[in-house]
């Protein structure tokens, strides 16, 4: 029951202010996810938003900043939305059974794809001078 789990462990979710529109989420007081920590900010319409890590310098070196590199990073969302429909399909025509099943046909069929993508994306950072 993970709602029922959120639940009980509300008390132990808090947050620290960092600026008037910026928090950092803690667990028992401590930064989630060290040493990025989770972070939100309030957006223009009022509403709190993650903050993904982008701008830390390990992270930025890898995202993407060239179109060539844009789409290649949108094939890899691509294979994991199909996987996602192929998935589905498979569960709801009763071709999997099992979460071990789900899991299995998960890596059998984004592994080989993910890693060429992965690959094509390792090529245009060398191109770029990247890691």
């Amino acid at each position: 029951d993970p709602y029922g789990w959120l639940e009980s462990a509300e008390e132990k979710l808090d947050y620290t202010y960092i600026t008037d529109d910026t928090v950092a989420v803690t667990w028992e007081k401590r930064m989630i996810l060290p040493p990025v920590g989770l972070v939100m900010q309030r957006s223009e319409a009022g509403q709190w938003e993650v903050l993904l890590p982008t701008r830390l310098p390990v992270v930025s070196r890898v995202m993407p900043q060239t179109p060539e590199e844009y789409a290649v990073w949108g094939s890899l969302v691509k294979v994991f939305d199909n996987l996602a429909v192929d998935l589905k399909t498979d569960i709801e025509e009763g071709r999997v059974a099992t979460m071990e099943d789900l899991s299995r046909r998960a890596g059998e069929r984004a592994f080989p794809v993910a890693v060429l993508v992965v690959y094509a994306y390792s090529r245009l950072m060398e191109e770029r001078g990247g890691d």
